[in-house]
């Protein structure tokens, strides 16, 4: 493959829309590989300042997420709070029914963004089915023999005897 000998202008434009847009785009837009718009960036010093302000935006963004996400949980649970006592005031039956479910709601998501569990799972194993069948079989026998005593007893005309 033939290396393709790009002007210096052409280079030079790469180079300032690789700062805002980064390799791939660049190359779209002027027509260049965005590997060889990465390798002009790197030789320039251009790549790791980009990653380094792409890191710090990022860093901020998640910053302000952070920030977000706690004003919201901070409205859930106002939100809850408001729901359960507008239940408790004057509200009608139907209508209290409508806000403790929109309470409940509330407190489930806030518990979501809170990170804590808000369900509950059930492991069954396929031991565990067979140890409730095993006491369900043992029970079985045990109500079969009291039976069986029982009719035995009335047989013979006797009162029945607890197995």
């Amino acid at each position: 493959m033939t290396k393709t000998a790009w002007p210096p202008e052409k280079r030079a434009k790469a180079l300032e829309l690789y700062v805002e847009h980064g390799s791939r785009r660049t190359g779209e837009m002027i027509g260049v590989p965005g590997s060889t718009i990465r390798n002009w960036a790197s030789s320039a010093g251009l790549a790791a300042d980009r990653q380094r302000r792409l890191r710090e935006t990022n860093q901020a963004r998640m910053a302000e997420w952070a920030a977000l996400r706690e004003e919201l949980r901070e409205s859930l649970i106002e939100a809850a709070v408001e729901f359960v006592e507008r239940a408790r005031g004057q509200a009608g039956p139907r209508d209290s029914q409508s806000l403790m479910v929109a309470a409940g709601i509330a407190l489930d998501k806030f518990r979501l963004e809170m990170g804590e569990v808000t369900g509950r799972n059930e492991e069954i194993t396929l031991g565990m089915i067979e140890r409730k069948i095993a006491e369900l079989e043992a029970e079985q026998a045990v109500a079969e023999k009291q039976e069986a005593a029982q009719e035995a007893a009335q047989d013979a005309g006797k009162v029945p005897v607890a197995v």
